[in-house]
């Protein structure tokens, strides 16, 4: 699993504190790409709408703010894996902080733990 931390004190100095942020789901090897099979069009709120004529304005021509994604290009792309589930369960939470802190400690000195 992929973990950043951050330690650091609070501003009056008064909270010796540690953040983690860690990966909740692994890197794919191969991302998994989503080939559109026809053309697909969206409104200005992102809506997908069945045909052009939806999104044309009174002169034929197509509304600022839409968007058409042509047939035969990706329109969603995957990187990741879906995310591991145990990983918000507050016992791993405990013992992932408690694991940090044990190796952090091994290299600060004995006045500043």
């Amino acid at each position: 699993m992929g973990c950043f931390s951050g330690l650091h004190h609070n501003k009056t100095m008064s909270n010796y504190h540690i953040h983690l942020i860690f990966l909740e789901r692994q890197l794919l090897e191969k991302s998994i790409e989503k080939i559109v099979t026809r053309n697909m069009y969206f409104i200005e709120k992102r809506k997908h709408i069945r045909t052009k004529k939806e999104f044309l304005d009174e002169n034929g021509k197509i509304r600022h703010g839409c968007k058409t994604i042509l047939k035969c290009q990706a329109y969603e792309r995957h990187f990741f894996e879906p995310k591991i589930g145990h990983y918000k369960d507050k016992e791993f939470q405990d013992e992932a902080k408690h694991n940090l802190m044990n190796f952090i400690n091994q290299y600060v000195k004995d006045k500043d733990k």
